[in-house]
């Protein structure tokens, strides 16, 4: 009887059976398999159906470790499992950094260099406190980014480059002094019991060094698979090669890897396809697109090293336009035209425009606005960076870890009277005595000063709970403090942020500890991202994204606006060439019945473009599809 799974991601059905390519991935019995998986080829519904014949021959579910690019993909993977495989939330499943706060929090402290009930900060809380490190090291306020200062930073952490090294590249005779700045912060971090996204993974892999800790983690699991992994970067790699795992699946396409500005390296892809130690299986068999599509895709790789060719196992051919426009004003109002005479035709499909670049996008804003066509502008918002998430995190990290000088800060600007200035002072004094003033205010202790503006209770709150504590008790406190100010803090929306509030606590079961809950809303929060508007969901049947926020996702048609040759390849990203062809399949292979490519001829001010270089027009030309002209 041929193994049935779930392809609702895929094709929307349910009970398809595994065609020839995913059996050979389910069965394969090497050790060491690396599965090619195209775009639209159906490799969740092969890694679960590989997972349920794990569960099947004898593998305990909780000795397989499912590592995946985003939370949402594990939760994915998770949920499908449950209907197949026994125990499925045994299943250790999640990205890198969610699997490490996991171990840093169960495993000895000593062996993981991870303080007791440390605390996560995030991307907006480190360049807070790059900024004020700078500022102590004498660069003024504006005179450098701390954003482009620890995207640098976190790029040749994960990549494995010494910063010494790296920051003199980066910025030159200012690099240096940059490490000083670094240095500083990462003193605070110590001292505050804070770690932030790539000390997860440092921990991890320092643990990794103790012979006892590779042990067990070998015996925990089995089998580890890992999903995306062309997008992995060193130090992930790192970390799985320390592992050693008895059986390891990796799962990618070298075509689609589109992150290198993280430190991806896909290298490590290529070097398992050329290991004669490795097992290759290659999905090839597209579920999504029809024909013309994955011909113009393909044609778009065809000089890629291992690209995979992509195949319809039938159905229809798909519609596929290519489209100059004389500039990108006419650009806008001809995909605005086409987006309101495709909504006529067919009110439930959805339709999704890419672009390059968010700023590439802003003439069709104002071009479907005239039309009055309802669109929703995404860029992956993560329930995380939501206001009223950030400030209920903030207490809750607060409860857990009384150090955490950023949550202080956050926590204390909920108050009236308290803004960004006194808010630091206020933090500085409670983490750092010695660097604050004895009375700020007149009061003679830090209670009297804080019961001035009403903000007292947080020193009850603080360090008030442990990471092994159960979630709830503490939201519950912190959502005392926290309700009371919504309707000042979010005058317009307070009712819908409530609402947010409101469903994450009904989301917090009796068995989630206050640590987890922390983790799960802070480290990797690119997967609690809200999802884009779908077929059959409710509201604008119309999308406008940046192709990185696209990919993994689809839609019935997909209109991929400025693919001129001066907007991809980016400008800035000549260097890298051939990410930016990856980046532009990536966003034709969205689509399911129809894709529209455009550019404009004239960019801006007469300066002329051609089609992209990347673009497969030699066989017939440019055509234009109805109501677009």
């Amino acid at each position: 009887m041929p193994l049935v799974v779930d392809r609702v991601a895929e094709r929307g059905t349910a009970g398809l059976p595994l065609n020839a390519e995913q059996r050979r991935a389910v069965e394969c019995p090497s050790r060491r398999l690396a599965v090619l998986a195209g775009a639209g080829t159906g490799k969740t519904a092969t890694l679960i159906a590989r997972v349920e014949r794990l569960v099947a021959e004898g593998v305990s579910p909780s000795g397989i470790l499912l590592l995946t690019f985003t939370r949402r993909a594990a939760e994915e993977m998770r949920r499908r499992a449950a209907g197949a495989v026994p125990d499925a939330g045994r299943i250790w499943a999640g990205t890198f950094h969610s699997i490490a706060a996991r171990l840093l929090r169960g495993g000895p402290s000593s062996a993981f260099r991870a303080p007791p009930d440390f605390t996560v900060i995030d991307e907006a809380d480190s360049r807070l406190m790059m900024g004020l490190a700078l500022n102590q090291r004498g660069f003024a306020r504006g005179d450098l980014s701390p954003e482009e200062i620890l995207a640098e930073i976190s790029y040749a952490r994960n990549a494995m480059v010494p910063l010494e090294d790296h920051l003199p590249r980066a910025f030159g005779d200012r690099g240096h002094a940059i490490g000083a700045a670094w240095q500083i912060l990462e003193a605070q971090k110590r001292a505050m019991g804070v770690l932030d996204y790539d000390d997860l993974l440092e921990r991890w892999l320092e643990g990794l060094a103790s012979p006892d800790i590779v042990d067990l983690h070998r015996r925990r699991w089995r089998h580890v698979l890992v999903d995306e992994f062309q997008d992995n970067n060193s130090l992930q790699g790192r970390i799985l090669r320390a592992i050693r795992p008895d059986n390891l699946l990796v799962v990618g396409d070298l075509n689609q890897s589109i992150y290198a500005f993280r430190g991806a390296n896909p290298e490590q892809l290529s070097s398992a396809l050329r290991s004669r130690a490795w097992e290759i299986v290659t999905l090839g068999t597209n579920y999504r697109s029809g024909w013309r599509i994955l011909d113009f895709a393909n044609r778009m790789m065809r000089d890629s090293a291992h690209a995979v060719t992509l195949r319809a196992p039938g159905g229809g051919p798909g519609r596929l336009s290519t489209i100059p426009f004389a500039n990108v004003y006419t650009e806008a109002a001809g995909a605005a035209r086409w987006a309101a005479a495709r909504l006529r035709h067919d009110p439930a499909g959805s339709i999704a425009f890419l672009a390059r670049a968010s700023y590439i996008l802003q003439p069709l804003e104002i071009a479907l606005v005239r039309l009055g066509v309802r669109f929703e502008k995404w860029e992956g918002v993560q329930v995380a960076e939501k206001l009223e998430v950030k400030a209920l995190c903030a207490l809750l990290r607060l409860a857990l870890n009384r150090r955490d000088m950023p949550a202080w800060q956050r926590a204390l600007q909920l108050y009236d009277g308290i803004g960004e200035g006194i808010a630091r002072r206020f933090a500085e004094r409670i983490c750092f005595p010695s660097m604050g003033s004895e009375d700020l205010f007149g009061f003679d202790s830090l209670p009297g000063e804080l019961a001035r503006f009403g903000a007292a209770p947080l020193l009850e709150l603080a360090g008030s709970g442990t990471s092994t504590d159960p979630a709830a008790p503490a939201v519950d406190r912190a959502m005392v403090l926290l309700r009371p100010r919504m309707e000042r803090l979010f005058p317009e929306d307070h009712l819908a942020r409530g609402r947010t509030l409101a469903a994450l606590r009904a989301s917090v079961s009796s068995g989630v500890t206050l640590g987890a809950l922390v983790d799960q809303i802070v480290v990797s929060p690119d997967a609690e991202e809200e999802p884009p508007p779908e077929a059959g969901a409710p509201g604008p049947r119309v999308l406008l994204t940046t192709i990185h926020s696209a990919k993994g996702l689809e839609w019935d048609r997909v209109w991929v606006v400025g693919a001129g040759d001066g907007q991809i390849p980016h400008p800035r990203c000549s260097e890298n060439v051939a990410e930016e062809r990856r980046l532009l399949y990536v966003a034709v292979t969205r689509a399911r019945k129809e894709l529209t490519v455009s550019w404009p001829m004239d960019l801006s001010a007469g300066r002329p473009q051609e089609p992209s270089r990347f673009l497969p027009l030699g066989d017939g030309g440019p055509c234009a599809p109805p109501g677009c002209r």
